[in-house]
């Protein structure tokens, strides 16, 4: 009777999970027929919606204890921002990858590559691998966490885009360089962007005092007149900084919130300026050294792609992942099944 009772409780439980999967699976199939829809431009055709499902849950498969409709929600909002479905989908494996290997939500990850698209041009799967792993490895020599900065990251790309910091991976590594810098001063990742956004807009604001302190923020031609072009920031705070040789109430002349996102590079030029034997210039340039030492070590934080998967690869070996993609598998198999039923039962009523 015992064996009875357990093998109907089972039976039972069987139906159960099937059916959860079973609506799991619609909710999957509908999210990818609403992408199909809003990602169709005039004019053009409906990408299928079942192949767009399939590569979702395929993208969850490769990456235990990523859900397949938070892909799906992470790549509607890739193209919200965008408008190009064709270049999300190659990407779904990278940003479930992305996820597993950070921590990061993928939502807030395919978020952060649409703002790495747009305001960045990284066009590419290699180049937003590359920028990915770039921030990843950052974070982890850092204090600012990918599962944190994604969420952050359209407030200081937008800043940094006004700016017209550098395109491509140099430009993107710099921002998470100085984001890391910033976090190291601040409680929290919010606090740190605000900083770093309004390290951007102070810049911009406050040019023509800084340029008439003696800093040159703008870029000059061949000729030695200014053109519209900032320097790269990197210099500018440098160069500020020996200008004014450290003094915190100068430099908040020009910088008010956004002396939170320097203030560590700063206070690191003191110590080693105050520390050093010699002359003013001699003390001014290990002061100097000492804040590009700095920043080099934020932003050039070693770590690829590969070692990128070989993290999401053990993050995908524990129990709860492997439940996770068991459970992404069943859904998978009943919606294989369940999908083309429902539409030829659709088109018979």
């Amino acid at each position: 009777a015992d064996v009875g009772r357990a093998g109907a409780g089972l039976g039972i439980g069987a139906r159960v999970a099937g059916g959860g999967a079973a609506r799991d699976g619609r909710r999957l199939q509908g999210a990818a027929n609403r992408l199909r829809s809003s990602a169709r431009g005039a004019g053009e055709g409906f990408a299928n919606a079942t192949t767009l499902r399939r590569e979702f849950e395929a993208a969850a498969l490769g990456a235990p204890g990523v859900k397949a409709a938070d892909i799906a929600e992470g790549i509607q909002g890739f193209v919200s921002k965008t408008g190009r479905l064709d270049i999300a989908r190659p990407m779904a494996g990278t940003f479930a990858t992305t996820a597993l290997a950070s921590g990061a939500d993928v939502k807030d990850v395919a978020n952060a590559a649409a703002d790495l698209f747009e305001k960045f041009d990284i066009k590419s799967i290699e180049d937003m691998q590359a920028a990915m792993a770039g921030l990843t490895y950052q974070g982890k020599r850092g204090a600012f966490e990918l599962k944190d900065a994604a969420s952050q990251y359209g407030r200081i790309a937008a800043a940094a885009s006004v700016f017209g910091m550098d395109k491509g991976l140099k430009g993107v590594r710099t921002l998470g360089g100085l984001t890391q810098i910033a976090r190291t001063a601040k409680g929290g990742p919010e606090q740190a962007a605000t900083a770093v956004e309004a390290l951007f807009r102070e810049v911009i604001q406050k040019s023509g005092k800084i340029e008439a302190s003696g800093t040159q923020v703008f870029k000059r031609d061949a000729k030695g007149r200014k053109t519209s072009q900032f320097r790269d920031i990197t210099d500018i705070i440098v160069d500020m900084t020996a200008k004014q040789k450290g003094d915190l109430p100068k430099l908040q002349h020009f910088l008010m919130e956004g002396m939170a996102a320097v203030s560590p590079l700063i206070g690191k030029f003191n110590k080693a300026r105050e520390g050093t034997v010699g002359n003013e210039t001699e003390r001014t340039a290990a002061g100097v050294r000492a804040m590009r030492d700095a920043l080099e070590s934020a932003i050039d934080a070693p770590g690829d792609w590969a070692e990128m998967q070989r993290d999401a690869a053990r993050a995908g070996e524990d129990a709860s992942a492997q439940l996770d993609r068991a459970w992404e598998e069943a859904k998978a198999t009943i919606a294989a099944d369940m999908v083309p039923a429902l539409s030829s039962l659709a088109k018979n009523v």
